[in-house]
């Protein structure tokens, strides 16, 4: 898969993300579709499966 190479030179881009994210940069909030705790997880799998939900990412908050 093209984004999960890893490289740590010339820099990391996962550590450049991060703090771009962590600054206020990088604007994801529009990216995430759906919020669940752990107990909606295997329902959102399944929504998302089933393609009865239209997503691009779901995030799991504690």
């Amino acid at each position: 898969m093209f984004n999960s190479i890893y490289k740590q030179f010339p820099h990391d881009e996962w550590q450049d993300a991060a703090a771009a994210i962590q600054s206020g940069k990088l604007k994801v909030g529009d990216l995430i579709t759906q919020e669940v705790g752990i107990e909606g997880l295997s329902g959102l799998f399944d929504l998302i499966h089933e393609n009865k939900v239209l997503f691009c990412k779901g995030m799991m908050v504690i």
